[in-house]
């Protein structure tokens, strides 16, 4: 977002055919274009819709909504387009995606040989 700092855009996100919104934000966009972050806001499962309001001057390239967690869910190595998904990469995925990675039992120690010359 780009604009006048002194005229603040409004962004409001609404349950898709529900009343009233579930979030309202104000905008204040800097001179140069560059991200503008809004504060958080709880949404429960579901569809919204988005509003935002800009005013004369101010330009927008992107919206993004990002729920707060910080890892990826993907398979080890990330997504790769054109291979094939395998189950474990599946089971992993699937795991991380439940957050229950805690659950799973933990790898055995390493065996220790004995080292011959």
């Amino acid at each position: 977002m780009a604009g006048n700092p002194s005229s603040p855009a409004s962004a409001e996100i609404t349950p898709l055919g529900g009343n009233g919104a579930a979030a309202t934000f104000t905008l204040v966009p800097s001179a140069l274009t560059g991200w503008v972050e809004a504060a958080p806001a709880h949404l429960d499962p579901g569809a919204y819709t988005a509003s935002i309001l800009l005013p004369a001057g101010t330009s927008l390239d992107d919206v993004e909504v990002a729920p707060p967690c910080t890892e990826a869910i993907e398979p080890q190595g990330g997504w790769r387009s054109r291979a094939v998904t395998q189950a474990d990469d599946l089971a992993v995925t699937v795991v991380k995606a439940l957050d229950l990675e805690s659950e799973l039992p933990r790898p055995p120690a390493p065996s220790r040989s004995p080292l011959r010359r």
